[in-house]
């Protein structure tokens, strides 16, 4: 299955939509959300401690997000990609992809993160509603993003303001646009 990908290149190629395998758009979006958001210093072991993005559960990348990582640096930082089988042995992560494979544990996983300077991202449908940090969305042939903002922020991570005005969730049925203030209306 191929999906539209537009933003993730939109600093180094033209605005045209690219047509990619889901996993690969995926891939290329948890590798670019670390270029967008800022840790706090104790995130990190050391300054020269790698940013390590990390999976939870049944890996649906393959070789996709290896061959992307490798030999990558964020913000002067080696990028090291941790793939993990149950969240007690998530250690020191940066970006942690949880896995479909963890839908039944996710409000336990949710938990066990919290406190922790950790971006969650996952695919798992009502992510973002359930405490997680970046939900992945497909709308139509598209991979978008959701943004919980407040679970970001309690965490300590500071979201880009570039990412943060890419945040579009899609418009439910139900869901009427808002109206522009009546600029004759006295306030």
């Amino acid at each position: 299955m191929t999906v539209g990908l537009s933003w993730l290149t939109a600093a180094t190629l033209p605005a045209q939509d690219i047509v990619a395998p889901e996993d690969r758009v995926k891939a290329a979006f948890l590798y670019n959300f670390a270029k967008f958001v800022e840790w706090p210093t104790n995130a990190f072991a050391t300054p020269e401690a790698p940013l390590v993005i990390g999976i939870l559960g049944k890996d649906p990348f393959g070789t996709v997000l290896d061959d992307l990582v490798k030999n990558r640096t964020i913000n002067n930082r080696k990028v090291e990609l941790v793939r993990y089988r149950r969240v007690e042995d998530v250690t020191l992560v940066h970006v942690l992809f949880i896995s479909e494979s963890e839908r039944r544990r996710l409000p336990s996983v949710l938990n066990e993160l919290r406190d922790k300077p950790v971006l969650t991202v996952s695919d798992i449908e009502g992510f973002k509603r359930q405490g997680g940090m970046v939900g992945l969305i497909k709308v139509e042939n598209n991979i978008r993003f959701e943004i919980n903002r407040e679970a970001a922020s309690r965490e300590g991570l500071l979201l880009s303001s570039k990412l943060l005005r890419l945040d579009k969730p899609p418009s439910t049925p139900d869901e009427k646009p808002s109206k522009p203030p009546d600029s004759s209306d006295p306030k």
